[in-house]
C-alpha cells in the first residue's frame, strides 16, 4: 500500500504541474525511449555483427593453424614411413649386430636416413631405430643424457594403445632426457627385409616431436585474438597447448569435423583434422571476444546520454518559450478572478494562434466588462420596476381588504350590482399582488384582465366587449404580471376612446410560432399609421425610471426576465385598431 499510496502522491503532483513541465515531460521520455530503442537496435546488432567477425576470424585463425600444424604432422609421418621403409633401415634390422653382413656401413646409411628425417622437420626432437634383441639403439637428435632411454620408449610403446593411419601408434609422455618437458612420440614396427607379416616385427622406429615446437603454431601475434590453443586426440586428450593444462578435455562437445559452443564464460571452436583423428582446438574467453563491441556500445550509450541531455535542454528552454504566452493569459485571468476586468494582454506575438489568442482574452474581458455594465443597468431597471411596482400594490393591498368589507356589506342590503363591482375590484387588486410573485399563469394574468374588464364596462355601461381565444393548453403559460391588463387599458383609453362614447371589442389570442409563444392584444379601435407602430417598435426597449406600468416597462419586464428576442411589437389591423404581440418562451 505504500508503494500504491507513493505512486497516487506522484502522479498527484505531476498532474499539478504546469503545463510546459508537463510537455516537457513528455518530450523528454519520448526522446530518451526512442534513443534507447536505437541504442537498443545499434547494440544489438553492433554486438551480433562484431560477435560473427570475431568468431569468424577466430575460426579462420583456428583453420590456419589446424592446416599448417596438420601439413607438418602429415609430412613428418610421410617421411617417417618412407625412412622406417627404405633399404638402409631395412638392411640395418634385417641381420643381426656382429655379422659380417650388418656391416658398419649399414648403420651408417641407417644413421644417415635419421638424420635426413630429423633434419627435414626442425620439429623433431630425436628420432631412433630400435631392435627388440639387441642392445644398441640406432639414434639421432639431442643430446644423449641418460642410458634408460630404449627402456623407457619401449614402455611407452607398448603402453600406446591409440593407432594412426596404419600401424602407426603414438603416445605423449615425459621426455626420458628432460621430464619436465613433455613429447609426442609416434612408434612405427619394423619386419625385417622381404617379411611382410604384421605380427612379426623386429624393431621399432620412434619419433618424438617436442610440445615446446608444436606450441609455436599456437603463438598468436599481436593482432590477433589471444586464446587457449589444444591438440588432442578423438577422446579429448591434450596432446598440445599453449596452457599449463593437461590431462583431458572434460567439456569437450566435439562433433562433425568442425564447430563451436559457448560454455562457462568461453567460447570454444574447433576443427578436425582431415587424415588424423586429431582436433585442434581453441577456448576464448566472451569478455576478450565481446571486448570491441562492450567498447562500442559504452561509446554509443556515452554519444546518446550526451545527445539526450542536450536535447532535454533544448526541450525544456523551447517549452518554456512556447508556454510564455500561456503563462502570461494565466497571470492575466488571476487579475480577471479578482475583479480586474481592464487587464489585457500583449497582441504582439509571433503565431496566429497565440495572436488570436491574444486578441480573444482581450475581447472576452471587453466583452464581460460591458456585459457586467449591462447587468448592472438592467439590475437597477429591474430594482426600479419592482420599487414602482411595490408602490402600485401598496394602495390595492389597502383597498382590496376594504373592498371585500363592502362587498359583503352590500350583499347583505341586497345590492348586487354594488356587491357585484366591488367583489371584482377586490379581485383586480388582490391578482396584483399575487403574493409578490413576478411571475405567473397566463390564466391568472387572463382572470385578472376579466375583472378589470367587468370595473370598466359597469362604470362606462358595457360599451367593451371582450373576446378571449385562448386555448387551456396555453393558460399555464409562464407571463410576467400585469402584462394583459396595461395592454387592454391602452386600447380602451387610446383606441376606443370610452371617453367620446365610442364602442369597441378587445380580442386576446393566443398560439406558437417557431421557439416562442405569442399572446396577441387587439382592438378595433381608431389605431395608429404604420409610422407610429414603426417609431413605438424602434422606441419600446427605452426604460424611464417614471413609468409605471405602461407599456414601455412591460416590454423591458419580459425582455430582462426571459431575454432579449421577446416581448412586444405592435401592428396596423387591416381594417381598424392596433394589434400587439406579446412573445413569450413556448412551454415544454
Amino acid at each position: 500500500m505504500r508503494i500504491k499510496d507513493k505512486l497516487q502522491g506522484t502522479l498527484y503532483k505531476v498532474r499539478k504541474w504546469n503545463f510546459d513541465r508537463k510537455l516537457g515531460m513528455i518530450l523528454a521520455i519520448i526522446l530518451v525511449a526512442s534513443n534507447l530503442l536505437i541504442l537498443l537496435v545499434t547494440s544489438t546488432s553492433a554486438i551480433r555483427s562484431l560477435s560473427d567477425k570475431s568468431s569468424k576470424f577466430a575460426q579462420a585463425q583456428l583453420a590456419f593453424t589446424n592446416k599448417i600444424m596438420e601439413r607438418e604432422l602429415q609430412n613428418i609421418i610421410l617421411d617417417m614411413e618412407n625412412a622406417a621403409f627404405s633399404d638402409s633401415i631395412r638392411n640395418y634390422v634385417s641381420y643381426e649386430e656382429n655379422t659380417r653382413d650388418n656391416t658398419l656401413q649399414n648403420v651408417n646409411f641407417a644413421y644417415q636416413v635419421l638424420g635426413n628425417l630429423s633434419d627435414n622437420h626442425p620439429a623433431i626432437d630425436y628420432a631412433a631405430v630400435i631392435k627388440e634383441d639387441v642392445s644398441t639403439v640406432l639414434y639421432y637428435g639431442e643430446v644423449w643424457t641418460k642410458p634408460d632411454f630404449k627402456e623407457k620408449i619401449m614402455e611407452n610403446y607398448k603402453a600406446a594403445d591409440n593407432t594412426i593411419e596404419k600401424n602407426i601408434r603414438f603416445s605423449v609422455a615425459p621426455k626420458v632426457f628432460y621430464p619436465d618437458e613433455n613429447v609426442l612420440n609416434f612408434y612405427l614396427p619394423i619386419n625385417r627385409k622381404y617379411d611382410i607379416r604384421p605380427d612379426h616385427a623386429v624393431a621399432v622406429m620412434v619419433v618424438g616431436i617436442g610440445a615446446d615446437s608444436l606450441r609455436e603454431y599456437f603463438q598468436a601475434s599481436e593482432d590477433d585474438i589471444h586464446m587457449n590453443m589444444y591438440l588432442t586426440d578423438s577422446h579429448g586428450n591434450i596432446l598440445v597447448t599453449n596452457t599449463e593444462e593437461e590431462g583431458r578435455l572434460e567439456w569437450a562437445q566435439m562433433e562433425g569435423r568442425r564447430g563451436s559452443f559457448e560454455e562457462k564464460g568461453h567460447l570454444t571452436l574447433y576443427q578436425k583434422m582431415s587424415e588424423l583423428e586429431w582436433y585442434t582446438v581453441s577456448m576464448i574467453e566472451t569478455d576478450v571476444l565481446y571486448r570491441d563491441t562492450k567498447m562500442t556500445m559504452w561509446f554509443l550509450i556515452g554519444i546518446i546520454g550526451l545527445v539526450c541531455v542536450g536535447s532535454i535542454v533544448v526541450i525544456r528552454l523551447i517549452c518554456r518559450w512556447m508556454y510564455r504566452p500561456m503563462k502570461e493569459i494565466t497571470i492575466h485571468m488571476k487579475e480577471v478572478s479578482r475583479g480586474n476586468l481592464d487587464t489585457r494582454m500583449d497582441e504582439g506575438y509571433q503565431g496566429e494562434d497565440f495572436q488570436s489568442l491574444a486578441h480573444g482574452f482581450n475581447s472576452m474581458t471587453r466583452h464581460i466588462h460591458e456585459l457586467m455594465e449591462t447587468v448592472k443597468e438592467e439590475q437597477h431597471e429591474l430594482e426600479q420596476s419592482k420599487l414602482n411596482a411595490l408602490q402600485s400594490q401598496i394602495k390595492p393591498h389597502f383597498l382590496y381588504n376594504t373592498l371585500e368589507c363592502i362587498h359583503w356589506q352590500a350583499l347583505a342590503e341586497g345590492n348586487k350590482d354594488v356587491s357585484r363591482m366591488v367583489k371584482a375590484l377586490a379581485n383586480y387588486y388582490r391578482l396584483c399582488l399575487s403574493h409578490g410573485q413576478d411571475i405567473i399563469t397566463l390564466g391568472q394574468e387572463l382572470a385578472h384582465t376579466k375583472n378589470y374588464l367587468i370595473i370598466q364596462n359597469m362604470r362606462y355601461d358595457d360599451i367593451i366587449k371582450e373576446d378571449i381565444q385562448v386555448d387551456e393548453k396555453y393558460e399555464g403559460l409562464p407571463i410576467p404580471k400585469m402584462t394583459l391588463q396595461p395592454l387592454v387599458e391602452n386600447a380602451i383609453y387610446h383606441g376606443l376612446k370610452v371617453k367620446d362614447g365610442m364602442k369597441g371589442e378587445i380580442r386576446i389570442e393566443a398560439w406558437e410560432r417557431e421557439e416562442c409563444c405569442v399572446v396577441s392584444v387587439s382592438d378595433t379601435g381608431v389605431g395608429m399609421s404604420e409610422e407610429q407602430c414603426r417609431a413605438l417598435n424602434d422606441t419600446i426597449g427605452e426604460f424611464h425610471e417614471d413609468t409605471g406600468y405602461g407599456v414601455r416597462n412591460v416590454h423591458k419586464r419580459i425582455e430582462i426576465l426571459f431575454g432579449k428576442g421577446y416581448g412586444l411589437k405592435y401592428y396596423r389591423n387591416p381594417d381598424r385598431g392596433v394589434r400587439v404581440e406579446i412573445s413569450l418562451p413556448r412551454l415544454h
